[in-house]
């Protein structure tokens, strides 16, 4: 079963995603950017889902730094917010997908699959 680390600071959509995801994909959550880091200090997802802002640190950068890590850059990306990003904001963050909350499942759902089937 693929892996899939979702990462949002808001309880709420963490069980809304994880209710969602857990009959196809191994889910795994987390409210706080430290817990992810220390997540894939031993094991690595094979998709991430994460919101743009998150406590101490923006999802972006979060992203960037994870795709800019030899060990993790193959890892996509999901991104989505309530704001709306600006593409630079986007391309800067180096994540595969973009997503403006509030998201449908369904779109979030397809756009998982596109990348790991």
């Amino acid at each position: 079963m693929k892996k899939i680390a979702v990462l949002d600071d808001d309880l709420v959509v963490l069980d809304i995603l994880d209710v969602a995801l857990a009959s196809v994909y191994d889910v795994k959550l987390f409210d706080h950017p430290k817990k992810l880091a220390e997540y894939m200090d031993h094991e690595l997802p094979d998709l991430i889902v994460m919101d743009y802002l998150l406590h101490e640190t923006n999802g972006d950068l979060m992203s960037k730094q994870i795709k800019e890590n030899p060990l993790t850059q193959h890892i996509p990306i999901i991104m989505f917010s309530a704001s709306i990003l600006k593409p630079q904001i986007i391309e800067n963050a180096k994540c595969d997908a973009y997503i403006e909350k509030p998201f449908d499942l369904t779109e979030l759902e397809n756009k998982i699959a596109s990348y790991l089937n």
